[in-house]
């Protein structure tokens, strides 16, 4: 158990749990006020406030000008709690974001200036523009709630979320996040382009202004951390865990790589080591056991159904009872008289 797990759980003991009518009452009012500025997002802003509750970090990918950062920032404008924007660019340093240690001279030691990362809720814009080193910065914050620099370790407030946004297209100039930081993330969402009821309502609702700027927040942080103490007192089945673990097991098993066979008759194809070991033994063998019934040199016993392949329906092969084709050694002499040339050694 990390030292933020042991923080939050300090917490969430001190902080008394809600009756349920109580919260739903609070989650509901929050989702109203970021539907205020956010129009038919819905789902969108029910998986925004429901990783908010379970102490998650949250994704945020689509394209540009469809409500990203906005939907960050109106949901962090709901709750009474510090709050931070990063704006990620390719010259960002990991100091930037977690903080640098500044010699005072004036006390002749060095004071640890704390950076935009200890808030409540951090919102990182565009994050896939910065290098894969500041992205990295992220990494023990998100997990383990704390920043370490210069050897020392600082806790951040709990509770502690990250709603990060990036641009899925022009991806020049952009780092793709590493399959460790995508896993810190406990949804990845996309805000889609609204539809033109809703569209035409968002253009009449910002005729006089931003509807964020008159977005108040409807909870206190105590009474966010009582929300996140009432989410984690729900009781799971062990159904319901099993039926997680079978889950997350599938997804861990892989199906088998498919057996490459002839298209027309269904025989298994050679791999190289096989092509390597019969190449001694002259592919024009009429023994060979790689060679398609279609060609001239073998033909093995033919299937006893038709045999599909691709979008055409082949014709029933013929029957096995009829005598395979000779090599050239075995052939009769030519109509001309001339003798049939001997087959190679």
């Amino acid at each position: 158990m990390n030292a933020h797990t042991e923080q939050a759980d300090d917490a969430t003991a001190q902080a008394e749990s809600l009756p349920t009518p109580e919260f739903l009452l609070d989650s509901r009012a929050v989702m109203a006020a970021v539907e205020t500025v956010i129009d038919g997002k819905r789902e969108a802003v029910e998986i925004a406030t429901t990783v908010l509750l379970a102490e998650g970090h949250l994704l945020v990918e689509d394209v540009p000008g469809v409500g990203k950062t906005m939907l960050a920032k109106a949901l962090a404008k709901a709750v009474d709690c510090t709050v931070s924007r990063i704006q990620f660019t390719p010259d960002l340093l990991p100091a930037d974001i977690t903080g640098v240690s500044i010699y005072n001279q004036a006390e002749r030691r060095f004071e640890f200036k704390p950076g935009p990362v200890f808030a409540n809720i951090v919102i990182g814009d565009e994050i896939n523009r910065a290098s894969p080193k500041t992205q990295s910065a992220l990494l023990e914050s998100m997990e383990e709630g704390q920043v370490s620099v210069d050897g020392e370790t600082y806790e951040l407030p709990v509770p502690f979320t990250v709603i990060a946004t990036q641009n899925p297209i022009e991806m020049e100039g952009t780092y793709a996040l590493p399959e460790a930081q995508r896993d810190r993330f406990m949804a990845r969402i996309s805000m889609g382009y609204p539809d033109a009821a809703n569209e035409a309502a968002m253009l009449r609702s910002r005729e006089g202004g931003s509807p964020l700027d008159a977005l108040n927040p409807v909870v206190t942080i105590e009474r966010l951390g009582r929300m996140i103490a009432t989410v984690r007192a729900v009781y799971v089945s062990p159904a319901v865990e099993h039926y997680a673990v079978a889950i997350a097991s599938a997804t861990r098993v892989s199906a088998p790589a498919p057996v490459p066979r002839c298209s027309w008759c269904g025989r298994r194809k050679p791999a190289p080591r096989s092509t390597a070991a019969t190449s001694c033994f002259r592919m024009t063998s009429t023994h060979s056991p790689f060679r398609c019934s279609r060609t001239a040199w073998c033909r093995p016993e033919p299937p006893s159904e038709p045999v599909r392949s691709g979008r055409k329906r082949l014709p029933r092969l013929p029957h096995a009872s009829s005598p395979p084709p000779r090599c050239r050694s075995e052939q009769p002499d030519r109509p001309d008289g001339q003798e049939a040339r001997p087959a190679p050694p």
